[in-house]
């Protein structure tokens, strides 16, 4: 007769095959394969529509009058310039200032009063008026005049438009047309002067004062070799990364642990399988349906991208969803980050499991996941924001303990921040965590994936992993 002996819970008999069953199960689901292939698409087509969207602005902004509608630029015959500067401009000055929609207007640059009035003949008796513009509309009221001149009193120079007392120009498309031609003209005197646009940049941007500080602070400042817009822009990549990856865990988790209990295979499916072996074959199932959702989206992105920009010659930056920033570093900081995320997925993912477990219902769902969320997104939220403004005593106190260490730490590392030893110590704790959970979970997820006239609470399932493990026959 076979004797009774304690069950090792924490044996991980039956890894295998839940891994396979629950693998298989999610690829062949319509469900998950439609939520894989929309996910899939969405990053896919993300960053050309992106492109697309910014070269618009872009050539929008370049523009003078894109923004305008047809009947704006109907109005518009011709533009005469009176440059009585020494600043020399010349016709295509103009012509490329005030954009293509005006390709076909008349445009002049004179000198003196002599040439104004040639050019002034030469326009009235070479354009005619649009009739959509009225009968009583001459070609004089479809004219703008700038007059470009030197204020001696106040160092300065001056830009005036002017049109007919009846013109059909609105004010809006004069200040527009008035706002190219000053920039073109800037540009023109700075060019004339030998002054370059980083020079002007220069002369404008003024001088910035910092606060008092000791000598080790200014080495560590000058040292530091990420501005404030990098530092965001890595926070922010990382950040949205692992809120991402760690959001369609814990949903995918908590539901496939659910739809089990709710069908009543736990029951049967613990006979031969230990209960840690159980939920670890659906964390590696859930953690490979998403990674497949990562790899196969990242590496599509990267080709749609090229297509794009190789096609279309589109090189607008997409800064804040391109997360090739983590490839960028060299492999070392490559193969920690790696270690790092899959740490943190395998912490989040055991409290979904196990929050998930303690369901009584399909409708305890959202109020689990709910949970396990709101732990991900503040600390996200403190992690996309935190090292633009914590020093460095909270940064590497905050990259040290979990679950803030999940972010911060790959965070910090990456900023060169953090040292290599400090990031060490960060991993080993993460998995300390890690098998500290995997320990909870062994203890409860029997009780709990069984229960069904009872949702536990958190402390409730601290209290039942206090209990003594489980006897069973083998």
């Amino acid at each position: 007769m076979a004797g009774s002996k304690k069950e090792n819970i924490y044996s991980l008999k039956g890894l295998k095959s839940v891994y396979k069953f629950t693998t298989g199960q999610m690829f062949k689901s319509k469900s998950y394969l439609i939520g894989l292939i929309t996910l899939v698409l969405l990053m896919w087509f993300m960053g050309p529509l992106m492109m697309v969207s910014g070269n618009l602005g872009a050539t929008s902004a370049s523009s003078a009058l894109d923004d305008y509608n047809d009947k704006d630029i109907v109005s518009i015959n011709g533009i005469i310039v009176c440059n009585g500067t020494e600043i020399e401009l010349s016709k295509e000055d103009v012509s490329s200032a005030i954009g293509e929609n005006l390709a076909n207007t008349y445009i002049a640059v004179t000198q003196d009063a002599l040439s104004y009035e040639a050019e002034l003949a030469e326009f009235s008796n070479s354009v005619s008026v649009d009739e959509s513009l009225g009968e009583n509309v001459e070609a004089k009221d479809t004219l703008i005049t700038v007059y470009l001149t030197t204020d001696y009193e106040n160092a300065s120079y001056l830009v005036d438009g002017v049109v007919s007392d009846n013109s059909v120009i609105s004010n809006a498309t004069l200040d527009k047309v008035l706002d190219s031609i000053s920039d073109t003209f800037n540009a023109k005197r700075y060019e004339q002067a030998g002054v370059s646009s980083l020079d002007v940049q220069y002369v404008m941007s003024g001088v910035s004062t910092n606060d008092s500080m000791t000598s080790t602070e200014y080495n560590d400042m000058i040292n530091n070799k990420n501005s404030e817009e990098e530092i965001f822009t890595i926070s922010y990549q990382m950040s949205l990364l692992m809120v991402v990856l760690i959001s369609l865990s814990i949903s995918y988790i908590v539901t496939v642990v659910m739809e089990e209990k709710s069908s009543k295979l736990a029951e049967t499916i613990l006979v031969s399988v230990r209960p840690l072996a159980l939920i670890a074959g659906k964390i590696l199932a859930v953690m490979t349906y998403i990674f497949t959702i990562i790899i196969l989206g990242t590496v599509g992105s990267l080709i749609s991208n090229s297509v794009c920009k190789a096609l279309f010659n589109l090189e607008y930056e997409i800064e804040f969803i391109d997360f090739s920033v983590v490839f960028s570093k060299g492999p070392i900081v490559v193969a920690v980050i790696l270690i790092s995320l899959i740490c943190t997925y395998l912490i989040f993912s055991i409290f979904a499991g196990i929050m998930g477990s303690a369901c009584n219902k399909m409708e305890d769902i959202q109020s689990s996941v709910q949970v396990v969320s709101t732990v991900n997104i503040v600390v996200a939220f403190v992690a996309m924001f935190g090292p633009q403004f914590f020093d460095e005593k909270i940064m590497l106190v905050l990259s040290i303990i979990p679950p803030f260490s999940c972010y911060f730490a790959p965070i910090t590392y990456m900023l060169g921040d953090l040292p290599l030893i400090a990031m060490i110590i960060s991993i080993i704790i993460e998995v300390l965590v890690v098998a500290a959970l995997a320990m909870l979970c062994a203890k409860v997820y029997r009780t709990l994936i069984l229960s069904d006239d009872h949702r536990y609470k958190f402390m409730d399932i601290i209290k039942l992993a206090r209990k003594k493990e489980e006897v069973t026959n083998v």
